[in-house]
């Protein structure tokens, strides 16, 4: 049975903005975000969450750990007392910034680059929040240009089922299941997966998960893989000729130039070509 690429994969490897990819420019901001295409991401990565009144938001990581220290308490507020909380909690330099808030809607956010793809990060299981996600990409009709990821395993089935069409992430338990297998040499049985990417640190602890036996053995079976990378040459170079589909980064410019310094040659009969 040949697989169906779905239309959010175009090329590899592909850059992933996360927090941004703009070092020293705020986040969430559509101009930095802007600025990330701009230097070069392929792709930008937004955290989303739930607010009790159905609003599905992006916060930026820092302010979210000082004003509700988790997620599950922003579920817990509306739209209106999270915007209050959070400015509050912004200093001088970013209050300075108008398009700098702490905080934007994923809607405004995907309508302002409506020519571009996302990873979202869900951080809710929520079955409402999963209905207005599915809804939301529905009315935007952006269900083939994002990629979905969470550490929920039931949000991914979820969206699975709703959006056949939309790109999925291994969740979080699923990364651990597909490493068990392959130290227990189990993953040579398994014939495909699912999910359409496993994003995943280059190790866990002292599990060294983006391994070249690993990465190659998912990528024959149909996965692509995109590993979160600290920005060195030679962690880099190392990734991408293990396999690595895709590079998740905070600094988009340093890795789009340490990519283009490496000489790309693709086999006629690459199993991962997106093209």
């Amino acid at each position: 049975m040949v697989s169906i690429v779905k239309k959010f994969f175009k090329t590899h490897p592909v850059i992933i903005a996360r927090n941004g990819g703009v070092p020293g420019m705020p986040c969430p901001s559509i101009a930095t975000y802007r600025r990330a295409v701009e230097y070069g991401a392929d792709i930008v990565h937004v955290k989303i969450a739930y607010t009790r009144d159905g609003k599905i938001i992006v916060v930026q990581d820092e302010l979210l750990k000082q004003a509700f220290q988790s997620y599950a308490t922003v579920s817990r507020l509306t739209l209106e007392e999270i915007a209050s909380r959070l400015k509050n909690r912004l200093d001088h330099s970013q209050q300075d910034d108008h398009d700098f808030k702490g905080w934007d809607t994923l809607e405004n956010i995907m309508t302002a680059l409506p020519d571009r793809r996302f990873n979202l990060e869900l951080m809710s299981k929520s079955r409402d929040f999963i209905h207005d996600l599915g809804r939301l990409l529905k009315e935007l009709d952006a269900g083939e240009r994002v990629l979905v990821y969470s550490m929920y395993g039931s949000a991914v089935d979820s969206i699975r089922k709703m959006m056949p069409e939309t790109a999925v992430s291994v969740s979080l338990y699923g990364i651990v299941w597909i490493y068990a297998l392959f130290r227990s040499g189990l993953l040579y049985f398994k014939r495909r997966f699912r999910s359409d990417v496993m994003q995943i640190p280059e190790s866990i602890g002292p599990s060294y998960i983006a391994n070249q036996a690993l990465i190659r053995e998912c990528i024959v079976k149909g996965l692509r893989i995109y590993v979160s990378v600290d920005n060195t040459r030679h962690q880099i170079q190392r990734l991408y000729e293990s396999g690595a589909s895709g590079f998740i980064t905070e600094n988009v410019a340093f890795v789009k130039s340490i990519l283009d310094e490496i000489v790309i040659e693709e086999p006629e009969d690459d199993l991962m070509s997106d093209q």
